[in-house]
């Protein structure tokens, strides 16, 4: 899977039988912490306005964003998770996990424009 990158990311070609052994995954995760899937057939306008609702969502005011701030005890929500696990330099991600529906989390940060989200 290494073989092909781009910009040095490894590239997972899903019309390539052999990327989705389990091998060549893992050794993307655990060489680079990440790689790029492509011909996924997921449509480039689906994509579009999946980055323009994160974008919309990440450029909240952190007051909004700690409104749906994940518990200890769950794994869906706004949070920040250190990264230092695949990079030397301790970094921050920040995040929003989504379980299930996000109905409940985007109501409560767009209570008047929600179901976009």
């Amino acid at each position: 899977m290494d073989a092909v990158t781009v910009g040095g990311v490894p590239i997972g070609d899903l019309n390539d039988l052999n990327v989705m052994k389990l091998v060549l995954v893992s050794h993307a995760c655990e060489m680079w912490g990440v790689f790029q899937v492509v011909n996924h057939g997921v449509p480039m306008s689906s994509l579009q306005n999946i980055e323009a609702q994160v974008r919309r969502l990440l450029c909240l005011p952190l007051e909004h964003k700690l409104k749906v701030s994940r518990l200890p005890v769950s794994i869906s929500g706004y949070g920040c998770v250190p990264m230092s696990s695949f990079f030397p330099k301790l970094m921050w991600s920040e995040g929003f996990t989504i379980v299930d529906s996000p109905i409940e989390h985007a109501h409560q940060l767009w209570p008047d424009d929600y179901t976009q989200f």
